[in-house]
């Protein structure tokens, strides 16, 4: 079993912060122009938030290193390294439905 997986873009990594499913998070990679304020996305200020009030460590790198990192997959100057999702074993659909069987 993988210890950790990568997380690539703006929205996968809000929405893994948002759910808050994953056991951990190790490290939110940004891009070294959002610490010097060139980009005023409210989304990445929100995720620095979020990886804050978390206590997730956030590295800067290069545009480049971050390419390098994620082997050239689109990233939009964000990557989380984080603990793997947790699976539930679906045998059957009544695994998943509530008890009443209503949706």
């Amino acid at each position: 079993m993988k210890k950790f997986d990568y997380l690539y873009g703006i929205n996968p990594v809000l929405a893994a912060l948002s759910a808050n499913r994953r056991a951990e998070k190790f490290r939110l990679y940004l891009n070294v122009a959002e610490r010097q304020g060139n980009n005023n996305n409210p989304k990445m200020e929100q995720l620095t938030k979020m990886a804050q009030s978390q206590n997730i460590k956030v590295k800067y790198l290069a545009k480049g290193n971050l390419s390098k990192f994620c082997g050239a997959r689109p990233h939009q100057n964000v990557i989380l390294k984080a603990s793997p999702l947790a699976y539930q074993d679906v045998r059957k659909i009544d695994d998943v439905l509530p008890e009443n069987g209503q949706k």
